[in-house]
C-alpha cells in the first residue's frame, strides 16, 4: 500500500504505487537559469507542504560513481501561488532524487514551508525537475506575490520582479539574503541596467540592513552610486557619534566598511577609524559616548 505524506512539513516514506518507475538524471552541475527557464513546461512559485521519501535506490551515476547508492526519490507537494508558464491546479505534486550521502555544492535540499520558483517538465505522467540532486529550483525570498505583478511581462522580468521585489509576509533578513543571492540572477535574465530599477527603491526602505545591501548590490554593478555609500556610511558613524561603538551591530560594521570603499576620501577615511571598534561584539547598554577627538 502506498503511504503519502499529508500536513505541513509532514515526512514519511512512499512506494511507487505501480507507477513507472523513474530513473535518475543527474548532470556535471546544477543548470543555469536561462537554462531553466528554456528546458521547463511549467515555472510556479509555490510553498512546500510536504516532503516524502522513498527508499534508496541502486543505480548507475557514471559522472558521480559516488552516488550509486546514494540516490533516493522524494516526493513534493506544492501550493501553487503564481503560474508564470503553463496550466496547472492550486497544488502539485514532482518527484525528484536526492541524496542520503554527504554533498558539496548547491546540491537540492528542499525544506517544509519554504517558498521557491519551481521549474518542472512532464516524465512518464508526473512532474519532475529537468535533472536530479543538484539544486533545481531558485528561493524565493521576498513574500508572496499577487499575479498583477506578472500580466504582460516577459518571464525574465516577472522572474527578476518576484525575486527583488517585497511584497505579503517577507522578513527584513529574508530580503536582505534576497538582495545578496537574487541581484546576480535577475542581471544575467534582464540585464544591469532593468535590475538597478529594481534595487534603486531600496534604498529608502524602513530597515537600514536592506538600505546597506540594496546599495551595495548597485555599486557592484560598476556604475557611480557613491551618494547612497557615503549617506548610508555617514548617516551610521554620526549615530556612533551619538551613542557610542554599540550603537551599530558588528554585522552591520562590516557591511559598511565595504560600502564605504564605494564612497568619498573623508567618509572612507573616517570609517577606518571608527568601524573596527563597532565589530567587536557590542557590550552592553548603556555603552560609552565616543570621544570628542573621534566625532
Amino acid at each position: 500500500m502506498c503511504r503519502k505524506a499529508t500536513g505541513l512539513l509532514l515526512i514519511t516514506a512512499f512506494a511507487s504505487c505501480g507507477s513507472p518507475q523513474l530513473q535518475p538524471r543527474v548532470l556535471g552541475g546544477p543548470l543555469s537559469t536561462p537554462e531553466l527557464i528554456k528546458g521547463a513546461e511549467i515555472i510556479i512559485v509555490g510553498t512546500i507542504t510536504s516532503i516524502t521519501f522513498g527508499k534508496v535506490v541502486h543505480t548507475s551515476v557514471p559522472l558521480f560513481p559516488q552516488l550509486n547508492d546514494c540516490l533516493v526519490p522524494v516526493r513534493i507537494s506544492v501550493s501553487v501561488e503564481n503560474v508564470l508558464r503553463g496550466s496547472i491546479p492550486n497544488r502539485l505534486n514532482f518527484e525528484y532524487f536526492g541524496t542520503v550521502c554527504g554533498t558539496m555544492g548547491p546540491v537540492e535540499s528542499p525544506q517544509g514551508g519554504s517558498r521557491s520558483m519551481f521549474f518542472l517538465r512532464n516524465d512518464s505522467g508526473r512532474w519532475r525537475p529537468l535533472a536530479d540532486y543538484w539544486r533545481n529550483r531558485i528561493p524565493v525570498l521576498t513574500g508572496r506575490h499577487g499575479n498583477e505583478l506578472l500580466v504582460g511581462k516577459p518571464i525574465e522580468e516577472a522572474i527578476s520582479e518576484i525575486l527583488l521585489t517585497p511584497s505579503d509576509n517577507y522578513t527584513t533578513a529574508g530580503l536582505v539574503q534576497a538582495l545578496a543571492t537574487a541581484t546576480s540572477e535577475s542581471s544575467s535574465l534582464i540585464g544591469p541596467s532593468a535590475t538597478e530599477r529594481l534595487l534603486v527603491p531600496l534604498l529608502n526602505h524602513s530597515d537600514m540592513q536592506v538600505r546597506v545591501q540594496a546599495c551595495l548590490e548597485l555599486n557592484a554593478f560598476g556604475n557611480s552610486f557613491e551618494d547612497c555609500a557615503r549617506r548610508l556610511v555617514d548617516e551610521n558613524l554620526d549615530l556612533m557619534a551619538r551613542q557610542g561603538f554599540g550603537a551599530i551591530s558588528p554585522g552591520l560594521a562590516v557591511d559598511l566598511e565595504r560600502l564605504a570603499n564605494y564612497s568619498d576620501p573623508d567618509t572612507i577615511s573616517r570609517a577606518q577609524r571608527l568601524l573596527p571598534f563597532s565589530k567587536i561584539a557590542a557590550p552592553p547598554a548603556p555603552t560609552p559616548l565616543l570621544p570628542p577627538a573621534l566625532r
